[in-house]
């Protein structure tokens, strides 16, 4: 284990290495200078020169790279040329409201497309299979954005029973900030008014980003039980006599649980990085917002740090899934 962690542990700063100097080459490649925007338009060249030699922008792109490593490896994501603020206060604002909405989005994956997968596996071929089958795929091939707006026009617009935007009602006050998640501060603090309102601002984001990829956790749920519901020991625990919950979900289910774990770790990386557009439409203020906003004004720390920290998730939801498997088997070693 001691050497696993360690070869783990060098490959994910070989990752993160990658990912920054990828990041950062792409960011320079842009046909924009930084210093001019951030100087705004009523500077003149000599504010903008000096604006550029503060940012370190006159120096080789080699040195910029490594000044820009090396302030990392303090903890200094830079400063954020737009909002005027360090990035790292800017990822503690905005990250949790990405996190809350993708773990909400997975929850649902796990309550609603597991069981779905298992009942199609059960009931193989029959109607409820096909349809299970066919809702899921929809899901998958439904845009995400189409997807989105006609919530918000079903819900919202027309029945008025969910808002479309924001993480809270207009002119409610956040929870006290503990963890930046809306609804877990809300129970920590006792203050169920705004528990209420950000749990029904998370249901139309949550539910697109849960339609739209529900497909891959039923369809791999349901290949997954199929291939051991004809395995020879479901077949002797069933000539034993035991429950057919007892042999669907403690000897079948246990054993097909690997393709689902991963399935769910590989959903949770994604949703990490591709809430984006969702985020966008549903005005949801999340690291998808925010790196969107940095693109749009030529910001390049934020986009550079937002995009490391995606890729840490990453890199965390890999090693969890990993260490999952010695709980869902013991037998299991790296």
């Amino acid at each position: 284990m001691i050497q696993y962690f360690a070869h783990r542990l060098v490959w994910s700063m070989g990752v993160i290495i990658g990912v920054t100097l990828l990041t950062f080459v792409i960011t320079n490649l842009i046909p924009a200078d930084p210093a001019v925007v951030a100087a705004g338009p009523n500077a003149n060249r000599e504010q903008v020169e000096q604006l550029r030699r503060e940012m370190g922008l006159d120096r080789p792109l080699p040195v910029q790279y490594l000044a820009y490593v090396a302030r990392l490896a303090h903890g200094d994501f830079g400063r954020s040329s737009r909002t005027q603020r360090p990035v790292v206060e800017d990822l503690v604002l905005y990250f949790p409201a990405t996190v809350e909405l993708a773990a909400v989005a997975m929850f649902m994956y796990v309550v609603i497309g597991v069981p779905a997968g298992i009942i199609a596996a059960v009931r193989s071929k029959s109607a409820l299979d096909k349809g299970l089958q066919f809702v899921s795929v929809l899901g998958l091939a439904t845009p995400a954005f189409s997807l989105a707006l006609l919530l918000q026009f079903v819900f919202f617009f027309h029945l008025r029973w969910l808002p479309a935007v924001g993480r809270l009602d207009v002119g409610m006050t956040p929870p006290p900030h503990m963890t930046g998640l809306y609804t877990v501060d809300s129970l920590l603090s006792g203050n169920w008014a705004t528990l209420v309102s950000a749990l029904s601002h998370l249901v139309l984001p949550a539910l697109t980003l849960t339609l739209t990829g529900l497909a891959n956790v039923v369809r791999i749920t349901r290949r997954s039980m199929l291939t051991v519901l004809w395995q020879d020991y479901v077949r002797t625990a069933r000539a034993k006599g035991l429950s057919h919950r007892a042999v669907t979900y403690r000897h079948a289910l246990r054993n097909a649980l690997f393709p689902i774990v991963t399935i769910i770790g590989l959903q949770a990386g994604f949703l990490m990085s591709g809430t984006v557009l969702i985020e966008v439409i549903f005005s949801w203020p999340g690291m998808g917002t925010y790196v969107v906003d940095s693109i749009a004004n030529v910001d390049f720390q934020p986009i550079i740090s937002a995009t490391l920290v995606i890729a840490l998730s990453f890199l965390l939801v890999n090693f969890v899934v990993d260490m999952s498997y010695l709980v869902i088997d013991p037998r299991v070693k790296y």
